[in-house]
């Protein structure tokens, strides 16, 4: 009997297999692997950032892309567009879908720097990206010595940034587009153009026109010309001249010979002037001498007031500055008194101390007179006084002899040495006869 034929069709959507079987043909059908497409949606309007679609098994996971913004951090993938659900990378996919990209804008923070410490204001601004409808604004410094010229990203730098507005009321502000990655904002100032005036005591003054912030020379010497021109020292000649000084608000700064100094609003005051100072010695010889500096341009000035008294000594009392140190010569009164002297040197004063007066009182503690004229009983000297004490011959006691004196129980002296008086806090001074075998 015939074999029947058996006709081989092709199903859709399959695959034919083909193979050969006892008898005839066989014919099977595998199914294809079904697929699905994933869209991943930036919101390219706005960032413009497109991304490729990517195409998965149906029920499987997709690599998901991490793409960068400027301004924004990206914070993953949503199925929804409110961005209520997210995925990660085990999300299975059974269907087409689109995801949606989440953004979160920057926030950044702007130092402030003032090196001059002028602005006085928040020390940094903060923004969030993209915002632009209330855009973060400085309150611009002012000085009364320096010119704010406006805001820099590097420190003395002219390349500005911000727009300047004046508001109504005249003052300024400027506005700020935040740079993308934050940074610093650094005041930049020019200095007000200010005399400075150099006078050597009642010479001729003279002027330099100086900006704050500046550096300045300063003399080596008021005779020193390369620098400032002859200042000249009204026909006093300072030998030992000493440096410069200025007086702001009555605190004295000195300053070097020939020292480079920055002008600042320190050193200004209403006349911008810097004058001169003198050297003076003043000698205690009662202690060690000392070398003081006077501030003095000439003008009628109490050397009491300016030296004061010296260290205080005990048992003297301070009685005045000379010239010589015998105290010969009348008392210095003013510094002007010294214009002369110091023509040739530094000066030197001395100091005057004049002893206390001391009572001494002489007890012979119950001794027997011997002879009909009775002995010292009190002498008036004074503090630092060398004298000979009485020797006491015309009194005996107990058949002894007298063998010195004492003071509060301790020997001062032996018969024939000389006293040096002491100072006893103002107190007289009573010494006791001492009596023991002269061979003794």
């Amino acid at each position: 009997m015939a074999s029947k034929k058996k006709k081989a069709g092709i199903i859709a959507g399959s695959v034919l297999a083909v193979g050969l079987a006892t008898g005839g043909i066989t014919v099977g059908v595998i199914a294809a692997t079904a697929k699905v497409t994933i869209k991943f949606d930036t919101d390219s309007n706005n960032t413009g950032i497109i991304l490729n679609d990517a195409t998965i098994k149906k029920g499987g996971k997709v690599n998901l892309p991490t793409p960068l913004r400027a301004g924004y951090k990206f914070e993953g993938w949503y199925l929804d567009a409110g961005k209520t659900v997210k995925v990660t990378g085990n999300t299975k996919y059974s269907n087409n879908t689109i995801l949606y990209a989440n953004w979160t804008p920057n926030t950044y923070t702007m130092n402030i720097v003032d090196e001059l410490g002028y602005y006085r204001g928040r020390s940094s601004i903060t923004a969030t990206y993209g915002e632009t409808s209330y855009p973060p604004f400085l309150e611009n410094p002012t000085s009364d010595f320096y010119n704010f010229l406006g805001w820099s990203e590097t420190p003395n730098s002219k390349n500005f940034v911000g727009e300047l507005v004046v508001d109504t009321s005249g003052n300024e502000r400027t506005y700020f587009d935040i740079p993308i990655y934050g940074g610093t904002l650094y005041a930049v100032w020019e200095g007000k153009e200010v005399d400075v005036t150099i006078q050597a005591g009642g010479s001729t003054p003279i002027t330099k026109k100086v900006k704050m912030g500046e550096y300045i020379t300063l003399p080596a010497s008021p005779e020193d010309t390369e620098n400032w021109g002859d200042i000249g020292n009204a026909g006093v000649t300072l030998r030992y001249f000493d440096g410069w000084k200025y007086n702001i608000a009555s605190k004295v700064t000195y300053l070097k010979p020939g020292e480079r100094v920055k002008i600042d609003e320190n050193m200004v005051d209403g006349n911008d002037r810097i004058g001169y100072r003198k050297v003076f010695s003043a000698v205690d010889t009662q202690t060690s001498p000392r070398v003081i500096y006077i501030d003095y341009d000439g003008e009628e000035i109490s050397v009491d007031n300016v030296l004061g008294e010296p260290d205080n000594l005990a048992g003297y009392d301070f009685d005045g500055w000379y010239r010589t140190q015998d105290y010969s010569g009348d008392k210095v009164q003013y510094l002007s008194e010294l214009e002369e002297a110091s023509k040739i040197g530094r000066v030197v004063l001395y100091a005057k101390r004049n002893p206390k007066a001391v009572t001494i009182n002489f007890d012979y503690t119950d001794a027997t007179l011997l002879t009909d004229v009775d002995g010292k009983k009190v002498q008036n000297t004074y503090v630092g006084a060398e004298i000979q004490l009485p020797f006491a011959r015309e009194y005996a006691k107990n058949n002894l002899d007298f063998v010195g004196w004492a003071f509060y129980g301790r020997k001062v002296n032996t018969i024939g040495e000389i006293y040096t008086v002491p100072y006893n806090n103002g107190q007289p001074i009573t010494l006791e006869a001492m009596w023991g075998s002269s061979t003794n």
